[in-house]
């Protein structure tokens, strides 16, 4: 998860774009295995055009039932536009427990 972030944000190149607004915390959903508090999410701030321009220019798959757009990185991880930030969801064999 860590690394899928850290891929994000030296293709922004900006040091201080990606903003991560949550993680592992227990107040996020855990309806499924692959939740925050598990390590397979992470949510990152909206609202910066560097960052939120790379990750529209991921490829767009169909909108889920929450959020507004979803998009799928290079590394497999999911990218929804949640609003206010971004919930990313990175792909099991991407996690490491």
């Amino acid at each position: 998860t860590i690394d899928e972030i850290s891929s994000l944000s030296k293709s922004v190149a900006c040091k201080d774009c990606v903003v991560v607004t949550g993680g592992t915390e227990t107040t996020h959903s855990t309806e499924s295995s692959a939740s925050h508090e598990n390590g397979y999410k992470v949510d990152i701030a909206t609202g910066n055009p560097l960052v939120d321009s790379t990750i529209e220019g991921y490829e767009k798959i169909p909108n889920p039932l929450f959020g507004t757009a979803q998009y799928k990185s290079p590394s497999g991880a999911i990218y929804t536009n949640e609003g206010n930030h971004w919930d990313v969801e990175v792909p099991a064999k991407n996690v490491l427990n």
